[in-house]
This record gives structure tokens, sequence and C-alpha cells, in this order.
């Protein structure tokens, strides 16, 4: 699994393909983390992340790897907070190479077993039906790229606060998630 497809399963592709984000990080609570099970180095394909717990009580990570980018090898960071919902917990980037989300939150649906992570991102079309159904706010979807007040391609930008988005899909999270295909993170050595 190259980086990039790591980075597209966290939901923190920052291009031009589908995924659906939100104007404010997806949690209601801070999650505790503790960087004895949380940091290290973890195994995602043939891909090896470094895990860096920046502050345990907010649940704030930082996440490093190296991928080729032009034919050379780039360092690649992201931050990224573990969040509590009501019964899930999730995960916001919150940085990405030093870039700030500012209103644009990637997010996905988390869990820890010991030493593995699983990751789920959200279905873009299971967004786009809450969408169209006004279950959800988000902003309109365009291809020109002149105008502002619109979110370009076909991803989802969601309006709504974070207590909206997660009494949803908590109650109807088998329709909201991409379960057949989680990024699964092993912890590698100690």
């Amino acid at each position: 699994m190259k980086a990039s497809v790591l980075v597209f399963c966290l939901g923190l592709l920052l291009g031009g393909c589908s995924s659906v984000t939100s104007q404010f990080p997806v949690g209601l609570d801070d999650y505790q983390v503790t960087a004895k099970d949380w940091a290290g180095t973890w195994l995602c394909g043939d891909a090896l992340i470094t895990i860096k717990v920046k502050d345990e009580a907010k649940g704030i990570l930082q996440l490093a790897w190296i991928e080729e980018k032009s034919g050379n090898l780039q360092f690649e960071s992201i931050i990224c907070q573990v969040s509590k919902g009501r019964k899930w917990l999730f995960a916001n980037v919150l940085e990405e190479s030093g870039k700030k989300a500012d209103g644009t939150y990637f997010w996905g649906k988390i869990a820890k077993e010991d030493r593995k992570i699983v990751i789920w991102r959200p279905s873009v079309a299971a967004f786009r039906e809450a969408v169209a159904a006004k279950r959800l706010q988000a902003m309109a979807s365009t291809t020109d790229p002149n105008k502002t007040d619109t979110y370009r391609d076909d991803s989802v930008h969601l309006l709504d606060k974070p207590e909206t988005i997660i009494d949803l899909v908590e109650s109807g999270g088998s329709t909201y998630f991409e379960w057949e295909e989680p990024m699964i993170l092993i912890k590698f050595g100690n």
C-alpha cells in the first residue's frame, strides 16, 4: 500500500478525489490516549508510519511517513485528534505537512485494539444521500474552480455541528462508512 493510499483511507486526501469533510472536527469530547499504547512504528500494508503522541489528555497524535514524489523521497506528516462521540471514537486531521485544516476537516471512525488501529472512511454516497434527504447540510459542489462559495468535485463538505453528524452516523452507522475497506495499522516491534 503506497503512502498516498494510506492518506486516502484516512480520509485525508487533500486533492481532487471524493471525500467527506466537515466544517468542524467531528467529536464531542477529548479522548485521552496513552503514549505507551499509541506511540511507535506501525505497519500499514507495505508502509511504515511513526506515531508520536503530542498531547495525551486531548488525544493529539502526529503521524509521519516517507513518500515518493517525482522520483524523490519526501517526509509527510499529519497532526490528528482522536475524539469521543456518544458511542464511537473519531479521528480528525488538524494539520497536514504544516498546513492547518481551518474549516475543512478530514475525518473517520477509529477503533484501537491492543496492537491494532482500524480506521474507516466516511461513505461519500451515503453522505450525498443524507444531504439530498435534508438530514445534513453541505456546501454545494461544482466543477468551476472560480467559484469560492462551493466545494469542488464530487466530495461532500458538511456544514452541520459535530453533534448532528454524530447523532446521524451513530444511529445509522451501518451505511455511513466504508466498512469493507478499513485501513488497518499493526504495531511493529515494541
